[in-house]
């Protein structure tokens, strides 16, 4: 007899162990879809930010010669060319992550090492908003 509760109470925990376990990869799942879709609706509009800097920024460089002759107009000719590559830089490493996003299948890929690693991202994600803060 008691063997047979023994049996049933080891039954009982291996069950509960399967649940617990299909439950936390459903969890990490929904933590992971979530994390990523936050990552790209951010880093989405930032690229449209700074797409939209640089046209305003490559429109101003045209208007700046067509500006009355001062100190300022060629000293701002000057720094126009590096703000621009800057954005740029910008831009192309916000591209680099988004594909690396959106290449991102959660159901295939739900481990603790790609959460980990979508939250080192979102680090990068942050960097890259201060580093366009100055814009």
């Amino acid at each position: 007899m008691a063997e047979l509760i023994a049996i049933l109470a080891l039954c009982t925990s291996v069950l509960l162990l399967i649940v617990h376990y299909r439950n936390q990869v459903e969890r990490r799942h929904g933590e992971l879809a979530k994390l990523r879709s936050d990552l790209m609706q951010r880093l989405s509009s930032f690229h449209r930010n700074m797409m939209s800097f640089q046209m305003h920024i490559e429109t101003a460089r045209l208007e700046l010669r067509r500006m009355h002759e001062c100190d300022d107009k060629y000293q701002s000719i000057e720094r126009v060319p590096r703000t621009i590559e800057k954005v740029q830089n910008l831009i192309r490493r916000v591209k680099k992550v988004l594909s690396y996003l959106d290449g991102l299948d959660t159901a295939k890929e739900n481990k603790g090492k790609v959460l980990m690693k979508l939250q080192s991202t979102e680090h990068d994600v942050r960097d890259l908003e201060d580093l366009g803060s100055w814009t």
